[in-house]
């Protein structure tokens, strides 16, 4: 695989995603990106590429988080709006968002997110689990949270997130 991180934001360019993935550790590498003023993260495994915004083919009666499909190099991926998927905001798209292409339950699948940030490792002791508001929100996706530094970041599980596309 030769993945290359391709973004037109202010984040310095890091290394190829392929380098990244060589020396994965399960759990530890993760790709982090951001919607609105919030920092998520997903595991580095299960992130095959990035790219850049494309025209997409919108296929009617799907739900409005699903925003259509494209054509990769042959192959038809279907994108999701992250923001949507989440319940935030309806948002013009601009020159940061991109199409993270992930694997995830045995498909492959392009989520839409607002930028994308870094690559870090994330110590699995670090991730503290999600916290339980009594039923008040759906941590269904959540895996946990970390504290990096100064930031907070959300830990996504992208299989469970993308279970029933």
């Amino acid at each position: 695989y030769r993945r290359e991180k391709k973004m037109e934001n202010k984040i310095e360019e890091t290394e190829a995603i392929s380098s990244i993935l060589g020396s994965a550790v399960e759990g530890s590498q993760y790709l982090t990106f951001g919607i609105d003023e919030e920092e998520y993260a997903v595991s580095i495994l299960k992130v095959k590429e990035i790219i850049e915004m494309k025209k997409i083919t919108k296929i009617p009666n799907l739900p409005e988080y699903i925003k259509g499909i494209i054509n990769l190099r042959g192959n038809i991926i279907h994108i999701i709006d992250i923001r949507e998927k989440f319940g935030m905001s309806v948002r013009e798209y601009d020159k940061f968002n991109v199409i993270i292409i992930v694997e995830a339950v045995e498909k492959t699948l392009g989520i839409i997110v607002d930028q994308v940030k870094d690559v870090l490792s994330i110590d699995k002791n670090a991730i503290q689990p999600p916290i339980d508001f009594e039923g008040s929100i759906d941590n269904a996706y959540v895996e946990g949270m970390a504290k990096v530094g100064e930031r907070l970041v959300v830990m996504v599980n992208i299989d469970k997130m993308l279970a029933n596309q």
